[in-house]
């Protein structure tokens, strides 16, 4: 008969060692299990957190380029450790960051473009839904806005707005 599995530390211990983190390594370690992340996720543990290491990390930059061909490339430079599974997005342009997620922008024909949220962490893509094209629409910008409570940790939402030169 195997022996028993060893006791669950308590959540306390758990908090106190990745309080311990480095804060370029805090996310990875939050991504580990689900119980992980809800104690990170919690506003004592960020609060706590943010007191012990004051500034919060860089992990990179996005930037716009394009490859031989001048199709548009959204690219991840890394300032830390980290690096993204996928660090480019091949026919995509970035166009505003913010609480770790990027909008980016794929232009299109007869509408706006398609436009898309990536977290470069969990490396989670979520196209949105397209939008039409506005007659007489000469020039536009678009941002990402992003919870940052823990129940809508998920939640990701994206507005826009228009300008006609007159």
């Amino acid at each position: 008969m195997p022996p028993p599995p060893p006791p669950a530390l308590p959540d306390e211990l758990v908090e106190e060692i990745l309080l311990r983190t480095p804060p370029e390594r805090l996310m990875r370690a939050a991504l580990a299990c689900k119980h992980w992340r809800r104690l990170v996720c919690a506003a004592g543990f960020r609060r706590r957190f943010r007191e012990r290491h004051r500034t919060p990390p860089v992990l990179g930059v996005v930037c716009n380029s394009a490859d031989e061909d001048g199709t548009g490339i959204a690219r991840f430079v890394p300032t830390s450790s980290f690096l993204p599974r996928h660090a480019y997005r091949r026919g995509w342009r970035a166009m505003d960051s913010r609480h770790g997620r990027v909008l980016l922008h794929r232009p299109r024909l007869q509408s706006v473009g398609a436009f898309a949220v990536w977290d470069p962490v969990t490396d989670e893509l979520r196209e949105l839904p397209m939008l039409p094209l506005v007659p007489g629409l000469l020039m536009w910008n678009a941002v990402v806005l992003c919870s940052c409570t823990p129940m809508l940790q998920e939640s990701s939402s994206m507005i826009w707005g228009h300008e006609k030169w007159l």
